[in-house]
């Protein structure tokens, strides 16, 4: 059977009805194709999402949204269903998810305490999710590689906080190497 090897989950939303009008898929395009349509059914509103790494100066580096769904939200059109900070225009706004660059829920500071300050991040409720989105879009000036990259509004956005974990490795890389270079001259 073509379907045994997908995930419980992705046969319950089969057996939902999701085959019927309005779902038009061969089962040869669902196997090629599940794991991106699994992903779109699991996002929530205010999940942030990570996309697969690419190269970046020698560093592998991930870019951040925050998926917004069907939310109702001023300058977002019904098509738009993340809001990230553009690496092209450096300003905050609503895009189209695409699938192919591998998105996934990427909540890693969900339950974690901050050891030095004691502080739990959880995610904001919608209101407050939603002011965040409010208060940085279009936003622009404000950019900055280690300063407010697209990781920083994801965890504002989602948290209150603005975090970047990947960078404050590649800034702690980019020391290391850069003292060892200083140590050969």
């Amino acid at each position: 059977n073509i379907y045994s090897h997908f995930s419980s989950r992705f046969s319950v939303l089969l057996q939902l009805g999701m085959t019927g009008e309005g779902f038009s898929m061969t089962p040869e395009e669902i196997d090629k194709e599940h794991f991106s349509i699994f992903n779109v059914f699991q996002f929530q509103f205010g999940d942030i999402i990570s996309f697969k790494p690419k190269c970046w100066a020698g560093f592998r580096v991930m870019h951040f949204a925050v998926y917004v769904g069907d939310v109702d939200i001023c300058g977002k059109k019904q098509t738009e269903v993340i809001y990230e900070q553009s690496k092209k225009i450096f300003r905050c706004k609503f895009s189209k998810l695409h699938l192919n660059l591998e998105p996934e829920v990427n909540n890693y500071l969900d339950d974690y305490t901050d050891p030095s300050s004691g502080r739990t991040y959880c995610k904001g409720d919608d209101k407050s999710i939603i002011d965040r989105i409010t208060e940085t879009y279009e936003d622009s000036g404000m950019y900055g590689l280690f300063h407010y990259n697209c990781e920083h509004l994801a965890t504002y956005v989602r948290y209150g906080v603005k975090v970047a974990v990947q960078f404050k490795r590649v800034r702690m890389s980019m020391s290391i190497l850069t003292f060892q270079a200083s140590k050969h001259h």
